[in-house]
């Protein structure tokens, strides 16, 4: 699940987004456009762990559906979250997607409050794991990459180290997805949340 702030780099242009040369008492002057964006990413991620406390608490036990395991922050690209979940059954995509959809129709409404210019775009997509798309590991730390350049296999290097990273040797593993397929568009201005 992906959200993405639509306008930022104009905004960052904008006289709204220039440079505050009035730092207040103690503080350097920043760039004002920092500050909506760091509040996209402290919202997103208070919006989303309150909404699957309710969802995992409530919801789940209302309806009798498992949510099965909580989701985990991906990746930051730019002005863009993005989360994963792991799913073990078709209900707990119903819930996870509920629930981000009120993520993120709730950060649009307390954006379009306080910086009209701005809005939030969001995607969802399901991928199939091994078929069609692929886990590989990446190492976080330069020093620790020991394989002679071109003297192995690949493919068997990263089984090898996904071996590790699920057998809890994940430090200084990073571990991505590829050729991710399906991508679906949320439409998130005509959904209709469940009914109770």
């Amino acid at each position: 699940m992906s959200v993405d702030i639509v306008g930022s780099t104009a905004f960052k242009q904008s006289d709204s987004g220039q440079q505050s040369t009035e730092g207040q008492a103690g503080q350097l002057p920043s760039e004002t456009w920092f500050s909506p964006i760091a509040q996209f990413y402290r919202q997103i991620e208070l919006l989303f762990s309150e909404e699957w406390r309710i969802y995992f608490d409530v919801h789940s036990k209302i309806y009798g559906h498992s949510a099965g395991s909580a989701p985990s922050f991906w990746k930051g690209i730019g002005d863009e979250v993005v989360y994963y979940k792991e799913i073990t059954h078709h209900q707990e995509a119903h819930i996870c997607i509920n629930c981000w959809i009120n993520v993120v129709n709730k950060y649009r409404r307390i954006l379009k409050a306080k910086y009209p210019k701005l809005d939030v775009k969001s995607a969802a997509w399901i991928a199939g794991f091994p078929v069609s798309n692929a886990e590989i590991i990446f190492r976080t730390r330069v020093e620790e990459v020991l394989e002679a350049q071109g003297g192995s296999d690949p493919v068997y290097d990263n089984a090898q180290l996904l071996i590790k990273y699920y057998n809890g040797q994940n430090d200084g593993l990073l571990r991505d997805f590829i050729d991710l397929v399906s991508i679906l568009d949320l439409g998130l201005h005509s959904f209709r949340p469940l009914e109770s």
